[in-house]
């Protein structure tokens, strides 16, 4: 997905049209990940449709875009925005000594007797995608967009809400149109402690020690006329009164939501790899959110073209005509760890799955390989002491490493032999 690009507010709003805009700046999260990072900001602070990587919630409701940045996944459903803010605990310190990334605090606004149904229009198609494979989806849900903007139509009666991506977060603006009543928005705000009002007539939410702040709204017309509004607070409710203003003018209400300081990381965004192939193409292997996996791609001028997701990837080289191998392990019904590999087309698509090679004990590989004729060479650590080396192995006796090699469809093994001493 490519980096955003500014939207114009001329080319979203128009006369004789209200807009009620409210800016989401979220935290500026430092990363405890100590490797080489890129911005996946770049491809996920946009708007990326559901195709089924997207489970629902508890309740039932299925999001239907989600969207990441500075540490804060956003989901969007039907009727509610929900902003989930993301924790990372480091190897060191988690359980089992394995990195792991939590939600911190779950903030959702809900839209109150909204269309429960309203049509959701996917504008500005960013030219990159992505594709998800899981154990759940090993046939993998390919090709998923992402957009910058989204428009709910008439989500309230004779209102939309639009909704565009900002450096830190997402804006959404309330578009109302003539004869439709700003007093029917109504906004419920659940996961937080407590929402106080400041002496300025701002707002203050806190929820889990996260404190973000709300301006009182700065409300003008096409002119940069100034017009009064008004935010009622009932509890955890919001709602909006407007000022006089003239009905056939462009109304902008503005407040500004800034999170404050949040002491949380994703572990997101790690480049264990780097790699390109002859075309000039650069293809980064790394973590995402601690526990999942990714391989992404982009092209010689440095344009994102795709990013790939598939858990358990250790290993990446790049053949001649821009397909790639990774390697993967996988646990059985005895909780021992096989060693396999999987190669992908150049569009980032998965092509097959090697078989299996294991043998009495955990094996992993972590380094993968090509020859001139197309076998393939797979290195780990192995705690097997039977089972794994092939007949005739140039080493059988057992140590902590193996080598491997299997011919270019992966299915055949050739030889395995250990490497090195215990």
């Amino acid at each position: 997905m490519k980096k955003q690009t500014t939207t114009s507010m001329g080319s979203i709003f128009r006369d004789s049209l209200i807009v009620i805009a409210i800016i989401l700046i979220l935290p500026n999260v430092k990363a405890q990940r100590q490797v080489q990072r890129f911005d996946l900001n770049k491809k996920t602070s946009a708007f990326e449709e559901n195709k089924g990587q997207l489970q629902s919630d508890i309740s039932g409701d299925v999001p239907r875009y989600a969207g990441y940045s500075q540490g804060v996944k956003s989901l969007y459903y039907s009727n509610k925005l929900e902003f989930q803010f993301l924790k990372f605990t480091p190897a060191e310190k988690a359980q089992y000594g394995k990195g792991k990334t939590e939600i911190a605090a779950n903030i959702s606004m809900r839209l109150i007797d909204a269309n429960p149904d309203p049509q959701i229009i996917a504008e500005d198609k960013n030219s990159g995608y992505a594709n998800y494979y899981s154990n759940e989806n090993p046939e993998g849900i390919l090709k998923v967009a992402s957009y910058r903007k989204l428009t709910y139509k008439n989500i309230y009666n004779g209102i939309d809400m639009v909704l565009l991506p900002s450096p830190h977060g997402v804006k959404y603006s309330w578009v109302i149109h003539p004869g439709a009543n700003a007093a029917d928005i109504k906004l419920q705000w659940q996961g937080l402690d407590k929402i106080n009002t400041r002496p300025d007539g701002g707002m203050v939410y806190s929820s889990s020690g996260i404190t973000f702040n709300e301006s009182k709204p700065y409300t003008y017309n096409a002119e940069g006329k100034k017009i009064e509004t008004e935010t009622s607070i009932n509890g955890n409710f919001i709602s909006y009164a407007l000022g006089a203003y003239d009905k056939t003018s462009t109304i902008t209400i503005d407040p500004t939501l800034d999170w404050a300081t949040y002491f949380g990381s994703t572990g997101a965004d790690g480049i264990d790899e780097m790699r390109s192939d002859t075309f000039g193409n650069i293809y980064l292997r790394g973590i995402y959110l601690s526990d999942s996996n990714y391989v992404a791609k982009f092209d010689s001028g440095g344009n994102f073209l795709w990013i790939t997701y598939s858990p358990l990837i250790n290993g990446m080289t790049i053949e001649k005509n821009g397909n790639f191998l990774v390697t993967t392990y996988i646990g059985d019904s005895l909780r021992l760890i096989k060693v396999a590999f999987s190669k992908f087309d150049s569009s980032g698509i998965k092509l097959w799955t090697s078989s299996f090679l294991h043998g009495n004990d955990n094996d992993y590989a972590f380094s993968i390989a090509t020859d001139d004729a197309e076998n393939i060479i797979v290195f780990g650590n192995t705690s097997s002491t039977s089972g794994l080396v092939s007949k005739g192995a140039w080493n059988k006796n057992p140590s902590n490493y193996f080598i491997a090699k299997f011919d270019s469809s992966g299915k055949k093994l050739q030889w395995c032999t250990y490497y090195g001493s215990k």
